[in-house]
C-alpha cells in the first residue's frame, strides 16, 4: 500500500456482492508504491494496441538537458509537434533527399577517423543508404501524387508516445519513446527533420523495432512503470512540470484498449465492482496464525463494521459467524471506558 498516506479503499462487487479492500492511490507521481500500480494499468490498455501493429517501430528523440523542468517540456513538446507536422512535398523532399545523403557520408567518415570502420566499409555503407534514400523518396513522390504533400506524421501513422523524465549532471532531460506502426523511413531523414524540428539542438534520434511478446511489452512500458527517480529537492518541480500531462500520450487516433478483468472472488467477467469509501484508520485482529483488519464504512447511512482476512490475493472481506469472533476478540483487548467521575472532571 502507499506509505505515504496509509489509506486504502473499500471495493464492493456488484455481481457475486463480496467485497476487498485495496490500497488508495495517492496520486503523486514520485510514490514509489503507487506509479508502479498505476503502470500495469497503463500496460493492460495500450500493450494491445502496439500487438495490434503490423510493423511496430520505436523511435526515440531527445534534446540538451536545462535546468529548468518547463522550459525544457515546452521546447520539446513545441519540436515534437513541428517535426510531426512537417511537410515532404515537392518543395521539401528534393533538398532533404540531398542534406540526408551527406549527413551519412559526414557521419561515417567521422567514424572512419575514429577506426571504428575501414574506407572499404564507408564505401558499402554510403552506397546502402544512397539506395534507400532512392527507394523512399520514389515513395514519397508516389504518395503526393495520390494523397497530396504528405506529414511526418501520415507516414507514421498511429501509435502511442510514452514520456520519461531523467535528471542529470547536465539537468532536467525530457523525452518520449514514440511507437509507430509505420513502414521503413530512413534514419538520416529523421535526424535531418529532427534537427530542423528543434532549431539544431536536437541529439539523439534512435529508430529499432519492437517485438510483441510479452517480455517485450515488458521492457517497452518499463519506461512508464518506474517512479520518477528525482533528488527529493526538485520533486516539486517535477510534480508542477507534469501535472496534467499523460504519461502515454495517444497519436494518430490511437485509442487505448478497454480491458476486462475477471472478478478476483468469483472469476465472472461481468461481475462489476464499485468502490464504497475510503478507510484512513483501521484495527488489526489476530486470531491464531490468520490477520484480520476491521474497518468502519457508511453504506446507506448506516454505518457497518466491516471485517476483512488477509489472502495472497489481497484483504477480502469475511462474511458468517467468523465476523462475530472477529469483534469479540476485538473487544476483549479493547482499553476499557473511563469511570463516569473521570468523564464528568474531563469535562468541566
Amino acid at each position: 500500500m502507499c506509505e505515504r498516506t496509509g489509506e486504502w479503499l473499500i471495493v464492493r462487487q456488484g455481481g457475486c456482492g463480496k467485497g476487498r479492500m485495496i490500497p488508495s492511490d495517492c496520486g503523486d507521481p514520485c510514490c514509489k508504491y503507487c506509479e508502479p500500480r498505476r503502470a500495469r494499468e497503463r500496460m493492460d490498455h495500450w500493450s494491445p494496441v502496439v500487438k495490434a501493429m503490423r510493423t511496430p517501430v520505436q523511435l526515440v528523440l531527445t534534446e540538451k538537458n536545462g535546468e529548468d523542468l518547463q522550459e525544457r517540456k515546452k521546447t520539446y513538446e513545441e519540436s515534437r509537434r513541428r517535426l510531426l507536422d512537417k511537410r515532404l512535398g515537392s518543395r521539401n523532399r528534393p533538398g532533404l533527399k540531398i542534406a540526408a545523403k551527406e549527413f551519412v557520408r559526414e557521419h561515417y567518415r567521422k567514424e572512419v577517423e575514429k577506426g571504428k570502420i575501414e574506407q572499404f566499409e564507408l564505401d558499402d555503407i554510403v552506397e546502402s543508404h544512397d539506395r534507400s534514400i532512392d527507394k523512399f523518396d520514389r515513395r514519397l513522390v508516389k504518395f503526393n501524387e495520390e494523397k497530396g504533400p504528405q506529414r511526418v506524421r501520415d507516414l507514421l501513422g498511429p501509435g502511442v508516445g510514452m514520456l520519461e523524465i531523467t535528471r542529470g549532471k547536465g539537468g532536467w532531460h525530457w523525452h518520449r519513446h514514440l511507437i509507430y506502426d509505420a513502414d521503413f523511413i530512413p534514419w538520416s531523414y529523421l535526424v535531418i527533420l529532427w534537427k530542423e524540428a528543434t532549431r539544431r539542438e536536437g541529439e539523439i534520434v534512435h529508430v529499432g523495432k519492437v517485438g510483441k511478446t510479452d517480455k517485450d511489452m515488458l521492457e517497452l512500458f518499463k519506461y512508464t512503470s518506474k517512479h520518477w527517480e528525482i533528488p527529493e529537492s526538485k520533486k516539486q518541480e517535477l510534480r508542477d512540470a507534469i501535472k496534467g500531462v499523460k504519461r502515454v500520450l495517444p497519436l494518430g487516433g490511437a485509442k487505448p484498449v478497454d480491458v476486462q478483468h475477471p472478478c478476483p472472488l468469483c472469476g465472472d467477467i461481468g461481475c462489476k465492482a464499485g468502490y464504497v469509501d475510503h478507510v484512513e484508520e483501521f484495527e488489526i485482529v489476530h486470531l491464531g496464525r490468520k490477520e484480520y483488519r476491521v474497518c468502519g464504512v457508511a453504506e446507506d447511512d448506516v454505518y457497518r463494521r466491516l471485517c476483512f482476512e488477509k489472502l495472497e490475493s489481497g484483504w477480502i472481506e469475511v462474511i458468517g459467524e467468523t465476523v462475530y469472533l472477529i469483534l469479540r476478540e476485538l473487544a476483549c483487548h479493547s482499553e476499557p471506558a473511563p469511570p463516569a467521575e473521570a468523564l464528568q472532571i474531563a469535562l468541566i
